[in-house]
């Protein structure tokens, strides 16, 4: 199709094919504003899939169970969302299980499970009287009550309106910093066990106040995580088809370069595709884009100039924060033999946080199938720096398990594990598309070449996975300068 060889002039372009973008043209397309015609609406994607930041793979062999490479969940208090899926779209959902009793934590060289904050028992961590007996929701919920009197008593719909106008000694929540708010009824150990054992570093950083509590730390009673059967995708690829039943029109495989406004008023973009640039003409435009795409158009024209500071500055007040999953497939779920089937165990080691994904089986896909995937890793922290140094050659990153760990009869094989980082950059001439092949590594050398490098206790990494102590009388930090020394090229 020749975007601009008759001439038309498109009521509304849109750039971004991510959730974002499809529902708002679907949402343009059939819900108009009264009194006018439904508008020609098109959008345009650089990429050659739909949906954005929202990636589910169905691992080979393992049918009905999808690695979710992006967001994996929603809150029942986002009503939008939970009405669009649920109500709109009518997708099948299960509940998300995030934290279990029997669910394992390992910091600072200890194991322990959820259970045993009831007890204080086998927990490395000098908390007060106060703070033991109680899970970390439940301190944190508890040191919260006292300061904000009442907010973990709220319904979701009410508590960012209520937190916006309340202050602590005279100053808004949004001046005061999440931490230093807390420590004012939080020993300094509560807030280490808090951060060790939250899994994710960002929500941890001393964000303000207002924002972290309203959209970070979850109080309000009886919310709960779902997760869509189908994988989180079906949702942007479900709309998407009902935009185009409407009439609507998506481009894959164009980016848009520029953008300016002409004359008439229209809107003049600068679109390349395989056959080279077209220049499309809109009416309106919608970016539905991330901070980092919206930095690779040129700086041009009356919104993008490099002189209009204010809008650079709103595109800066994004605050971008990296992150990596590593998924593994198993033939079946060894991990159910350390009492563990669901949710979440976390540690202070880089991989931070795995979660227990469903079998074929459970997910009512093949009754006979017992492969399973284990959400190896899931990092927002420092360590995607080494994991990003160690994938340079692709995207992908294919590990085989260590099939002399002490669960051989549970872990002896395995499938494959995907890393998924997005390097379509587009600068210094590299070709958007361009990916190299995954490479095979053993799960030795990962834990070598990455985890090697971070600290001296990496080498207990296994104990969360598969309950390894350190060899006897190996020195990790011997091994981790040799490994430093061959750097993290992939053999």
């Amino acid at each position: 199709m020749a975007l601009d060889s008759n001439g038309e002039t498109l009521d509304v372009a849109i750039v971004g094919a991510g959730v974002s973008g499809v529902y708002t043209g679907w949402r343009l397309l059939t819900d108009p504003p009264p009194g006018r015609p439904v508008p020609t609406v098109q959008v345009f994607e650089q990429s050659q899939r739909i949906g954005g930041r929202l990636l589910s793979v169905e691992p080979p062999g393992i049918p009905g169970v999808f690695c979710e490479l992006g967001g994996m969940r929603y809150l029942s208090s986002q009503a939008l969302v939970r009405s669009l899926v649920e109500n709109k779209l009518k997708l099948e959902t299960r509940p998300f299980v995030v934290e279990a009793p029997e669910n394992l934590n390992y910091v600072r060289g200890q194991r322990f499970r959820n259970s045993d904050l009831a007890n204080h028992a086998n927990v490395p961590f000098e908390l007060s009287w106060s703070e033991r007996g109680a899970t970390v929701d439940t301190v944190l919920a508890s040191v919260l009550n006292q300061i904000v009197p009442g907010v973990t008593k709220m319904d979701a719909a009410d508590l960012r309106d209520f937190l916006a106008e309340y202050e602590v000694d005279g100053r808004p929540l949004f001046d005061w910093g999440f931490w230093n708010l807390l420590s004012r009824g939080m020993s300094h150990e509560a807030y280490l066990l808090a951060r060790l054992t939250g899994g994710y570093d960002a929500p941890m950083q001393n964000w303000n106040a207002f924002d972290t509590i309203s959209l970070t730390f979850h109080l309000s009673r009886g919310i709960t995580y779902s997760a869509i059967q189908g994988g989180a995708q079906s949702v942007p690829l479900r709309v998407a088809g009902l935009s185009e039943q409407a009439g609507g029109t998506i481009n894959l495989g164009h980016r848009l370069e520029a953008f300016d406004v002409e004359p008439d008023g229209s809107i003049a973009l600068r679109i390349r595709d395989e056959s080279g640039v077209r220049i499309v003409r809109a009416r309106s435009l919608v970016l539905a884009m991330p901070r980092r795409s919206l930095e690779l158009i040129d700086p041009s024209g009356p919104v993008l100039d490099g002189d209009r500071r204010d809008v650079r500055a709103l595109i800066e007040s994004v605050t971008p924060i990296p992150l990596f999953k590593i998924c593994v497939a198993y033939d079946f779920p060894w991990w159910e033999s350390l009492g563990v089937s669901q949710g979440r165990s976390v540690t202070d080691l880089p991989i931070r946080q795995c979660y227990y994904w469903a079998t074929a089986q459970a997910a009512g896909a093949d009754p006979d199938n017992r492969k399973a995937v284990l959400l190896a890793s899931y990092d927002d922290g420092p360590e995607h720096r080494l994991l990003g140094r160690a994938i340079r050659s692709g995207p992908a990153l294919a590990v085989r398990a260590d099939a002399r760990s002490p669960h051989r009869e549970a872990s002896r094989r395995t499938g494959v594990g995907r890393l998924h980082a997005d390097r379509r950059d587009g600068r210094r001439g590299r070709p958007p598309a361009a990916r190299n092949p995954p490479r095979a590594l053993h799960a030795d050398a990962v834990r070598r070449r990455v985890y090697g490098l971070e600290r001296r206790s990496v080498w207990r990494g296994r104990e969360l996975l598969e309950g390894l102590r350190p060899q006897p009388g190996r020195d990790p930090a011997h091994d981790a300068a040799r490994s430093a020394a061959a750097g993290l090229r992939l053999r």
